[in-house]
């Protein structure tokens, strides 16, 4: 297209007006041979310089495949951590049950972690994989021992808050 304008199209318009204004072949006075010129000027500017812009403005890259099947993956965690934490939300006082109590769910909530952590390892943005390895939750020094199961489903939480983010980062 571009290759079409600069050397068709202007060349067209060269040819129209010295062909109108100059040669004068339907006899205008110079009120409409000016005005006519200043038309075909304004017009070859209008092209030249629209062609020039579109030498300059830069492409705008299509979408990765790779990139793509990320956020796919991403947003399939994101459903799966979301299903996870309704489990969570069915243990009775969980902050009295330790995790041993719930391993399935404990579980789960590990397996989770480890395939988004593997997900993110693949994207070429390292910010990503850092912001995830951030997000972590402190607890005091007796939890830590012998963590409730309360403690697994609130660090799902962290968790699952930063990939939203990380997703949303993504989808711009």
């Amino acid at each position: 297209m571009l290759l079409f304008v600069e050397r068709f199209l202007l060349a067209i318009l060269a040819t129209v007006f010295v062909g109108l204004v100059v040669l004068n072949p339907l006899k205008f006075d110079w009120t409409q041979r000016i005005t006519l010129g200043g038309c075909i000027v304004l017009g070859a500017y209008f092209v030249a310089h629209t062609a020039l812009r579109m030498k300059e403005t830069p492409k705008v890259e299509a979408t990765e495949p790779s990139d793509v099947a990320l956020r796919v993956r991403i947003s399939a965690l994101i459903a799966e951590a979301v299903k996870i934490q309704e489990q969570c939300q069915t243990v009775p006082n969980p902050y009295k049950t330790p995790w041993q109590a719930q391993p399935i769910l404990a579980q789960a909530i590990f397996g989770w972690k480890s395939r988004v952590q593997e997900v993110l390892s693949m994207d070429l943005d390292p910010d990503s994989l850092q912001k995830w390895q951030g997000a972590i939750l402190y607890t005091s020094p007796e939890d830590a021992k012998n963590p409730s199961i309360a403690t697994y489903c609130t660090e799902l939480g962290v968790k699952l808050e930063t990939l939203r983010e990380i997703a949303k980062k993504k989808a711009k």
